[in-house]
Formats: C-alpha cells, sequence, structure tokens
C-alpha cells in the first residue's frame, strides 16, 4: 500500500523504513504429491518494487523512535 501512496506528490511519509515485507499479503499452500513437503508461495508480484525486501521503504521524512510522532510530525509539516 505504502508504494501505491508515495507515487502521488501529495502524500509525505514520516517515520522510520517500514519493514520490508513486500510479498507476504497472500500466502498459498500445496502439498507435494508425495506428501512430504508442503509448497509455502505468495501471489503478490512486485518486480518494481523488490528493491525495498528487506530493507523497507524509506519515510521522506526520518523520525527518531524515541520520539514522539506525533508532536515531530506536528512540527516537520509546518
Amino acid at each position: 500500500m505504502i508504494t501505491y501512496c508515495i507515487e502521488s506528490s501529495k502524500v509525505i511519509t514520516l517515520g522510520e523504513n517500514s519493514g520490508g515485507y513486500l510479498g507476504y499479503g497472500d500466502v498459498m499452500i500445496t502439498d507435494t504429491p508425495c506428501g512430504n513437503f508442503t509448497l509455502r508461495t505468495t501471489t503478490t508480484r512486485y518486480k518494481n518494487n523488490s528493491r525495498y525486501k528487506f530493507i523497507g521503504i524509506e519515510p521522506l521524512i526520518k523520525l527518531p523512535a524515541c520520539t514522539n510522532w506525533i508532536e515531530a510530525a506536528r512540527k516537520a509539516l509546518q
């Protein structure tokens, strides 16, 4: 969802990097014919967004984790 939002010039992201979990939205489970293995795959297709995998999406304005993000966001957006 973040990847769609940041395409808009009206969106400003603040905080820390997102979790970097882009392919875990729709997990499908399939058992192999022999029954000895279970395969788990995702149906999310993210060719253009694979650069965010594991490192997350960086916000436009970084905010330290130990601050009050509501107050920091108000100051940053003034």
